[in-house]
């Protein structure tokens, strides 16, 4: 696989894992005391999911970064995932990780 796709590959992963997450989330709030300890046990798994799914997209990202490096040689702009919704900050604002 090549290094664009195993990147794309990285994100598709932080997205499925944080929608997972955001559905476990809403349903814990919506049920509260009343929400099953089996479920409580998956939301923390999918947290955890989460979190190595966040360092993986931080690999991805420097990658990026250092194909940006390279290629900047070429007239070409740096690719970086800091101002998308996907960078470290905005993931930490939406999980509070």
């Amino acid at each position: 696989m090549g290094l664009l796709e195993q990147i794309s590959s990285d994100v598709g992963h932080v997205n499925h894992s944080f929608a997972k997450y955001s559905s476990l989330v809403i349903e814990s709030t919506k049920f509260g005391k009343r929400w099953p300890p089996a479920r409580k046990q998956e939301l923390e798994r999918v947290n955890s999911e989460l979190v190595a799914e966040f360092e993986r997209l931080s690999a991805a990202e420097a990658r990026l970064l250092m194909l940006g490096e390279k290629n900047h040689g070429k007239n070409s702009a740096p690719l970086c995932l800091a101002n998308s919704p996907f960078s470290q900050a905005s993931l930490r604002r939406k999980t509070g990780y």
